[in-house]
């Protein structure tokens, strides 16, 4: 389970950079921050592997990822108050305030969760890792609800994000950015799969 939070997350965080095309000081310190606190995951997992019952591994778990996800969603509002930094499509739409409070809502989603799987840590354990489990089908759950939404109400319009396309004069090189990222989940999943052995 812990492993496939990962990969959610990594996937989370790719989408992020597809939204955010330029990167500055501040959003590679804020992406450093994330990074450093992705990298103490598997210290919470061997916790909650150890002492299934205990509300201390869920709940350090949780108050991780929850901290991960603000950092996103700072990230987020701060590139949008930059315009130049965003993606060329965003950046040049007029609608940016919707792509905003819609990206900001699919961030904060799992932090939600989290949240809830904390509170519930105090009550009933399982309950918690019931929610945890939910953070990991939750992608799949809103994909189902959007189709079942279209058959009935009629498919609307949608608003895709290009993906990244490569500009020569950025201040930092987005892929640098993103290959640590990478290379940061990569090591994380590694540990996990070690600490199952």
């Amino acid at each position: 389970m812990t492993f496939l939070i990962v990969t959610v997350a990594w996937a989370s965080h790719i989408r992020l950079f597809q939204v955010i095309e330029q990167i500055d000081d501040v959003l590679a310190l804020l992406n450093l921050a994330c990074m450093m606190l992705i990298t103490f995951l598997p210290y919470t997992f061997s916790l909650m592997a150890s002492f299934p019952d205990d509300t201390l591994g869920i709940l350090s778990f949780c108050v991780c990822a929850i901290i991960i996800g603000l950092i996103q969603a700072i990230i987020v509002i701060y590139g949008f108050h930059r315009p130049y930094l965003l993606n060329a499509h965003i950046c040049a739409s007029e609608e940016q305030i919707s792509y905003k409070y819609q990206i900001l809502k699919m961030i904060l989603q799992a932090p939600a969760l989290f949240l809830l799987a904390g509170i519930l840590s105090f009550i009933y354990c399982p309950m918690a890792y019931a929610v945890l489990a939910l953070v990991i089908f939750l992608p799949y759950l809103s994909q189902c609800a959007q189709w079942c939404r279209n058959k009935i109400k009629g498919p609307k319009e949608l608003r895709r994000v290009p993906f990244y396309t490569f500009h020569p004069n950025e201040p930092l090189s987005k892929e640098r950015v993103e290959a640590f990222s990478d290379g940061v989940f990569a090591i994380v999943a590694t540990l996990l799969i070690l600490d199952i052995w």
